[in-house]
């Protein structure tokens, strides 16, 4: 009767331990698994960010508090600071985007997506760059940007060795 009973108490007891062990290596697989390019940029920012998400089937707009404003597709992400503070403007962009950028010449404004940097001082202009997809595209309705890949940062002024877009040109960059 007593092996009886240390039997029946260890059975749900192993099964606790099996399912706590089991979680256990699953978070830690989790936590070692790559980031993509969005979750890498953004985990490195050294302000805080306020991240919108557009999970919704429409378009949804956001408006920056420089004022100039982003227009997401579906299945969109767009992180940037909540007070354009510093000399430059920098948001990161995962998905798909319309831009439409307040000119201020004294404060650039940066688009960190998917291994791509877009520099612009007020424009208008698309960027699309999925974390699945194999490229990223940069096309611009108004003004003109500078586009260069961000691997090249260390050049202490990389754009100037960047592709300078103007209306209605567009650039397709191969992430590899």
């Amino acid at each position: 009767r007593i092996v009886e009973i240390v039997l029946n108490f260890w059975k749900p007891a192993l099964a606790a331990a099996s399912v706590i062990i089991a979680l256990g290596l699953g978070w830690g697989w989790y936590k070692s698994a790559p980031k993509g390019k969005y979750e890498q940029l953004t985990s490195a920012a050294k302000s805080p960010l306020e991240e919108v998400v557009n999970t919704t089937s429409t378009n949804l707009t956001v408006n920056m508090p420089d004022g100039s404003h982003a227009i997401l597709k579906p299945e969109t992400k767009l992180s940037y600071t909540k007070s354009f503070t510093g000399n430059i403007r920098e948001v990161y962009l995962s998905g798909e985007a319309f831009f439409d950028v307040i000119k201020n010449p004294s404060k650039p404004f940066f688009v960190y997506a998917n291994g791509l940097i877009t520099k612009v001082l007020g424009t208008s202009f698309w960027v699309k760059a999925y974390e699945e997809d194999k490229q990223v595209t940069v096309l611009v309705k108004t003004g003109r940007v500078s586009v260069f890949a961000q691997k090249n940062t260390q050049n202490p002024d990389p754009e100037t060795n960047g592709l300078v877009l103007t209306p209605n040109q567009q650039v397709v960059f191969g992430k590899a």
